[in-house]
Order: C-alpha cells, then sequence, then structure tokens
C-alpha cells in the first residue's frame, strides 16, 4: 500500500457543476475512461493513476502531495492507522468532506478562473470567453443522511464561503444530528469576517479552523488577489486571532509570485508556526506553473532562495521552479497577463517590479 490515497473510499469533494469526486486536484475526469470505481481499483492493485498527476509530480519534486496530507489527516481524525483504513477501505464510509458552496466571490485572483468567482465573469465577457451572470449554487441536499452522520473532516471552499450564505443550512444539519465534534475549515481570501449568523452556527462546532489563502503580502498580495488589499488582511487575521478558532494560512504558487516566496515565508513565520502553513503549486493554467520563466529568471530565483535562512524550507519550491518549461509557454504567459492587466488597469511595475522584464 505504498500509493495508496485515503481519498477514493473516504472524502467526497461535492462541487457545483461538476461531479461528485473523490478529490479536487483530480485531472482528465471528462475522460470516457474515468469513474471512481476504476480509480479505486488502480489504487488496489498498487498502480498510480493517471488521474493523480499532481500528487505524484510533487511527490516526485519532493513536495508534500495531498494524497500524504490527506493520508495523515484522515488518519488523525478518524483515530485509525492507515492500515486499518486500508482493510475496512471498502466499507463505503464517508469521513472527509471538501465542500464547495458556491463560485460567489469578491476576488478575481490572477490565477483562478469563472468557474470558482463570480468575479471574472465581467472579464470573460469582455474577452469573449464566456458569457455567465448566474451563481453556481451547490445543492447540500446532495450529500445523504447517513454521510452527514459519519464525517470527521468537513472542508468549506468557494468562492468565498464568508460571503456565501448557501452553505448555511448544511450546517444546520450537522447540528440537527449532533455531528459536532468534527474537523470544521474555512478556506477565506481574509477580506471579510463570518457574517453574525455565521458565527453564530460556528458556535455550535467543537473544533473550528480557518485558513487564510495568502499569494504575496504587501503589494504582490494586491497584485494577485485583485482586488482585495493587503491591509484588509492584515485586520482581518488581528480580529481572527482574537477568537477561539485556529488559525492557518496557504499560498497558491504560480510564476507571478514565486520570485517573492521567500518574502511571505518570512512574514508567515512571524505570524504563524510552520506547521500551520501549507502550499500548492499552479498547474491550470498552464502557461502559469511556476517553473514557466527564461532561465534568466530561474538563477535568480535560485541565488536567492539557497542564499536564504529558510533554504530547506524552500529547497522543493526550488527544486520545482527550475524544472525545464516549453518557451511557447512563456509567450502565452506574456498574453494572459497583458490582457489581465489591461482590463484590471494594473501597471505590474507599481506592484511585482522585479519580474517585470519576463511578464512583458
Amino acid at each position: 500500500m505504498k500509493n495508496w490515497c485515503v481519498n477514493p473510499y473516504y472524502t467526497l469533494a461535492s462541487i457545483s457543476g461538476r461531479p461528485n469526486l473523490p478529490c479536487c486536484v483530480l485531472n482528465d475526469t471528462d475522460k470516457h475512461n474515468f469513474s471512481v470505481e476504476r480509480l479505486r481499483n488502480d489504487f488496489d492493485r498498487g498502480i498510480k493513476s493517471e488521474h493523480c498527476k499532481a500528487c505524484w509530480t510533487d511527490e516526485e519534486l519532493g513536495v508534500t502531495s495531498k494524497r500524504q496530507k490527506d493520508n495523515r489527516w484522515i488518519s488523525w481524525h478518524s483515530k485509525k492507522s492507515l492500515n486499518q483504513l486500508y482493510a475496512e477501505r471498502h466499507n463505503r464510509t464517508l469521513l472527509s468532506l471538501q465542500y464547495k458552496a458556491s463560485n460567489l466571490c469578491n476576488l478575481a485572483c490572477k490565477t483562478c478562473h469563472s468557474i470558482d468567482s463570480t468575479r471574472w465573469y465581467a472579464e470573460d465577457k469582455h474577452f469573449g470567453r464566456y458569457n455567465k451572470s448566474a451563481v453556481d449554487v451547490n445543492d447540500h441536499k446532495l450529500i445523504l443522511d447517513k454521510d452527514i452522520m459519519t464525517i470527521r473532516h468537513l472542508e468549506i471552499l468557494g468562492g468565498e464561503p464568508f460571503l456565501d450564505s448557501a452553505h448555511f443550512s448544511l450546517l444546520e444539519r450537522l447540528i440537527d444530528v449532533g455531528n459536532t465534534d468534527l474537523h470544521l475549515i474555512y478556506t477565506t481570501n481574509g477580506q471579510q469576517m463570518p457574517s453574525l449568523r455565521l458565527s453564530k452556527l460556528l458556535s455550535k462546532f467543537a473544533k473550528v479552523q480557518i485558513n487564510l489563502s495568502i499569494d504575496g503580502k504587501d503589494k504582490v498580495f494586491d497584485y494577485m488577489r485583485y482586488p482585495g488589499k493587503w491591509e484588509t488582511l492584515e485586520e482581518v487575521l488581528k480580529q481572527l486571532q482574537q477568537t477561539n478558532w485556529k488559525i492557518s494560512a496557504y499560498a497558491t504558487l504560480s510564476n507571478l509570485n514565486v520570485f517573492y516566496f521567500d518574502e511571505l515565508l518570512e512574514w508567515i513565520v512571524k505570524n504563524f508556526q510552520l506547521s500551520d502553513f501549507n502550499y500548492q503549486f499552479v498547474y491550470e493554467p498552464s502557461e502559469m506553473s511556476v517553473n514557466v520563466m527564461p532561465v534568466s529568471m530561474k538563477e535568480k530565483i535560485q541565488h536567492k532562495f539557497l542564499n536564504h535562512k529558510l533554504a530547506t524550507f524552500l529547497k522543493p519550491v526550488l527544486d520545482t521552479v527550475m524544472f525545464p518549461c516549453e518557451v511557447d509557454l512563456i509567450n502565452k504567459l506574456k498574453t494572459t497577463v497583458k490582457q489581465q492587466d489591461t482590463f484590471r488597469k494594473q501597471d505590474p511595475k507599481d506592484f511585482v517590479p522585479e519580474i517585470v522584464e519576463y511578464l512583458y
């Protein structure tokens, strides 16, 4: 069971407009040969599924993958060893739920898209990509009553879940059945506190964690998290630290912010335990993958990271940056970034001056 993963057996990623999947980072799930049963069969036989490339790539680069994190998390929350979970894998008990309430959001982050944010609608319409107006709301009734009772780990995603009341009924169902001792995690962009109604609901749960999504600090944050403001995030963090909730942080690394990752990391160390911080790499859009940049820029990052006091922590990120890339993707990046910046009336020289030379 060296390459085994708990997710195809114990996890559900419930996302509006997409089939219920056991994981939110599976790729090519629209292929005719994909099914959850086939995925389970691959793991039963020790085969590395083609749909799990994100985790296999991370592990090859020495980065802790979602598979590895979830194996530990679900084992800890269920109070069962990985061997026991493996032995009981066909019992069909739901232990972990990732629930995307909707795509209602107030930010249009650089590496995001309209599937996850309504703030992208106007920009997509302007460039003739989509013409959407309605919010994609997930129906909590699709989660079975029997599963509501067994969940030990629930992650609420968005959009921006602090703006969205659509998932409140899911919390109320959990309260009604008495399943309030589970680990409840919210991922938020840090531009607002929970509403009074949501705070009252969260007060019923014993283990609440607020995960701040932070892709840079100061001007880098403002550039990556348009039209979010770093000052607002810092104020929200201060307010969150006055609650009894556990506060953690998460970063999404692309070629637009990785140059500044060491600076963000220094800020993280001042405000969090490193064990309360995680990061992931961008794989889509492919032109924003962390390794898509000229060799000259990679060498600058290499010099910066190797001489940093947190060089050991930075090494897996650096290894990923140094991975070869296609020149065509660099050219595509320039087109994508220029479109974004033109529509948003942002001059990258005001936000990320050190990397402008390869953005345009």
